[in-house]
């Protein structure tokens, strides 16, 4: 018999079943080896709920490139003192601060996106900082409210950033305090003064005073011979208004009505250049029921609307006599008379 000598080599990998159950080993070594190498750096789970478009273009692509290990939904809201980023994890931790601009906004939400403290550890407390208003949602109704810095919940809301604010216009005041200067040839001169007590739609309610003064010329013919004298008389008027304003952007128009009192004193006093031997004078009191009627245009000053001007005319009624003892006659005034008025009146 023959004897052949094998090599250690030839004896560990001759073999064909050796040489198969090395193959299968091999091949079980690099199946599982290889996904530890094939698998990709986890994608940064960061949603940012609501951003100017802007900022959304810049921070988006530069957290695609980061590796994160705690998702975190985002706010960035802009605010006079730069972009106010608010950000909350799924352990209901909250993070805010205010960065320049959005590559610093990008940069400081990668970081809290990649700590990995944040998920065993409560975060560094950082200092209070004024933010705007952010939507929050009670009993399914969006109302606004400050979300505090340990609100643990995030509410998605639609993006206002790009919208422009709705400045409500500037409205009139409803009630307003009035003082007016008046005078007419035969009608004297005065002062007047309006205060809007109530108000209701177009139309308001209050007090009106006025004071004037006229001076004529009375000619008596019941003596022998004319007697002619000067009369003065002073109106003291305080009276119930109500008026109605209708307006046409900065101009209006308004009408109104009174109804009081007027007191109305008399001081007669002869004149001699026509005349040969005195005659006495005299002096006299008298109250009567005082009607006005006004028509008046005006236009308003100033952004505030709370000034205006006014011009037009009072039409006014009361029926007045007076007895003068010492010519022991009854004189009369004729018992209506018209007034052109300016005003200025002032919102209240």
């Amino acid at each position: 018999m023959k004897a052949r000598l094998v090599s250690d080599e030839t004896r560990a990998f001759g073999n064909p079943l050796t040489m198969r159950l090395s193959f299968v080993a091999l091949l079980t070594a690099s199946t599982a080896v290889a996904p530890a190498f094939a698998q990709p750096a986890a994608r940064c789970a960061v949603t940012v709920v609501r951003a100017p478009d802007d900022v959304r273009l810049t921070i988006e692509p530069m957290l695609a490139t980061e590796h994160c290990t705690t998702s975190l939904q985002v706010r960035v809201i802009p605010t006079e003192r730069g972009l106010y980023v608010i950000a909350g994890d799924e352990h209901g931790r909250m993070r805010e601060r205010v960065v320049p601009n959005a590559t610093s906004a990008a940069v400081l939400i990668a970081s809290w996106a990649s700590d990995d403290s944040i998920t065993g550890a409560p975060p560094i407390p950082v200092p209070p900082v004024s933010a705007p208003p952010v939507a929050a949602v009670h009993d399914g109704i969006m109302g606004p409210s400050m979300v505090p810095s340990t609100a643990p919940s995030m509410v998605d809301e639609p993006d206002r950033s790009d919208e422009d604010d709705e400045v409500a216009p500037v409205q009139h005041p409803a009630r307003f305090i009035t003082l007016g200067i008046g005078g007419a040839a035969g009608s004297g001169t005065g002062i007047r003064a309006e205060v809007d007590l109530l108000d209701h739609c177009n139309w308001t309610f209050g007090i009106l005073g006025s004071i004037t003064g006229e001076t004529m010329r009375v000619t008596d013919y019941m003596q022998a011979y004319a007697t002619n004298y000067t009369a003065t008389t002073s109106d003291y008027a305080l009276a119930v208004a109500v008026g109605g304003t209708h307006r046409w952007g900065t101009w209006h128009l308004r009408t109104g009505a009174a109804l009081g009192l007027v007191i109305s004193t008399l001081e007669l006093e002869p004149d001699y250049s026509n005349q040969n031997s005195p005659f006495a004078g005299g002096s006299g009191t008298t109250a009567s029921p005082w009607l006005e009627a006004h028509l008046l245009a005006g236009h308003s000053l100033g952004a505030t609307k709370r000034w205006e001007l006014e011009v037009g005319a009072t039409v006014s009624y009361a029926k007045q006599s007076w007895f003068v003892g010492a010519t022991m006659e009854t004189l009369a005034r004729d018992a209506g008379s018209i007034m052109l008025v300016a005003n200025v009146r002032r919102g209240i």
